[in-house]
């Protein structure tokens, strides 16, 4: 375990060069480093394993498709529309989803993700 409370545990991860120039071209957009990214990334996982149903009820919230929030956090497509609906949520239609406009980033899961 860590030390103290606010200790971290560092983990190095190898990521392909071409992946590696494409986060660090978001982090310079947004002002952060590429650790801060990882970071969040991370965070996120975190809480689509401990709190699968909000997290879809956020990205339906969000306009996202079935197919895109079964993506990004790694879930079927079944297992995500198992959620929708089972939190009462009518399906987005993939048309109203604009691949590169208004998407989500890698810590915008919703309310608990920073």
């Amino acid at each position: 375990m860590c030390g103290k409370e606010g200790d971290g545990v560092k983990i190095t991860v190898e990521i392909p060069d071409r992946e590696f120039w494409s986060l660090a071209e978001r982090a310079e957009g947004r002002g952060v480093k590429v650790a801060d990214l990882v970071r969040a990334a991370a965070r996120d996982l975190a809480r689509v394993a401990s709190q699968p149903k909000d997290v879809v009820r956020d990205l339906v919230k969000a306009g996202l498709p079935d197919g895109e929030i079964s993506i990004r956090t790694g879930m079927t497509v079944q297992t995500v529309a198992n959620h929708r609906r089972g939190l009462g949520l009518p399906p987005n239609r993939r048309a109203a989803w604009v691949g590169g406009s208004g998407k989500p980033g890698p810590s915008s899961l919703g309310k608990g993700a920073a």
